[in-house]
């Protein structure tokens, strides 16, 4: 037992994917309690994965431990994002475009969407393709919107059904 333990506080990445698990299935306090513990960890310890979803966890909020702490959640968010992962890019975008931007966060929220759309991840270009039809990073082109949805769809993104 003792050695399974040494096991999960060593890797980041099993506490972050063990966080998950005991956050999204578990029925009972403790273990929820545990599972925010563990992406703290692993946040902590520099792992992409678990920074962003202890980012997002900040963000939100948690009643297990996990107090909502939004400059703190970009804060993590924007770790992750910079060392390219996508969906942390994604994420991060969205809140700087969240709550009445200023020119410099629209143009650094522009620049995290793209870089993930350069890794070819087909929700970044559903997110640009949303952002762009309620006008959150340039002015409102439907046209433009329905061209990255079309472009979503190709990569087999069925949400995008929904938007052409």
């Amino acid at each position: 037992m003792k050695k399974q333990k040494n096991i999960i506080i060593k890797y980041s990445e099993v506490q972050n994917k063990l966080g998950v698990l005991l956050l999204e299935n578990s029925k009972n306090d403790k273990d929820k309690f545990d599972g925010a513990r563990y992406l703290k960890l692993s946040a902590e310890q520099g792992n992409i994965h678990g920074m962003c979803n202890y980012g997002m966890l900040l963000l939100n909020g948690y009643d297990y431990g996990i107090k909502k702490d939004i400059e703190k959640g970009k804060e993590y968010l924007k770790k992750s994002a910079d060392l390219d992962y996508s969906y942390a890019q994604i994420y991060y975008c969205c809140t700087l475009v969240e709550n009445e931007p200023s020119p410099s966060e629209i143009q650094e929220a522009i620049y995290y969407i793209k870089e993930s759309m350069k890794q070819n991840n087909a929700y970044s270009f559903y997110i640009y393709g949303i952002l762009i039809e309620e006008g959150k990073i340039s002015g409102i082109d439907d046209n433009l919107a329905y061209d990255y949805f079309k472009r979503v769809l190709d990569m087999g993104y069925n949400q995008a059904k929904i938007k052409c």
